[in-house]
Order: structure tokens, then sequence, then C-alpha cells
């Protein structure tokens, strides 16, 4: 067993801006992404009902942190397009909404 430290990217589209001219805050994007790697954060991956049917790659861990993240953010206006789960700084994985 080892671990991982992951810098994790989302990237959210916006059909229209708020009334302050934003798409949603930053703040926001953290937070929620936040709250969907806690359940994820010191724990044994392959033991998670998320990954019972499939490996805890990189891959299948973007997936599933877009599909929980979108779920958590995304509104009429807002979508999560894409998370970009980053291993290191050269090594990276990107899975996108098509």
């Amino acid at each position: 067993m080892h671990d991982h430290n992951w810098k994790v990217e989302v990237e959210v589209t916006a059909t229209e801006l708020d009334d302050v001219g934003m798409g949603l805050d930053f703040k926001i994007i953290k937070r929620k992404t936040k709250e969907v790697i806690k359940n994820l954060d010191h724990r044994y991956l392959n033991e998670l009902a998320a990954f019972e049917v499939s490996n805890p790659t990189a891959e299948n861990i973007a997936a599933y942190l877009l599909d929980q993240i979108s779920q958590s953010i995304n509104t009429q206006n807002v979508t999560v397009k894409a998370v970009t789960l980053w291993e290191t700084e050269r090594a990276c994985v990107r899975c996108e909404k098509l």
C-alpha cells in the first residue's frame, strides 16, 4: 500500500454570469471540491464503494471526482467540464465531460 499527494484541477463553464460578473466563485468550487476529496483522504481506496468494481487508478479517480463534484456544483448555468488529477508536476490525467 502507498499514498499520493495529488493536486486536483477543476474546470467549470458557465452559460451566463451573475450580477457581479462571475460564473461561479472560486471559493465555492474549492469548498465543494474539498468536500468530495475528504471522502478519499487517508483512506484505503480499494475498500471504498466507488472502487469496488474498478481499480482506483488515477484515471478512475479523476472520473469519480468529475462525477461527484459535478453533482455538487452543476446548475442550469454552471457545469463542471473537466477534472485534471496531478500526481506529480509533470504527470497528470484529465477526465472531461463530452
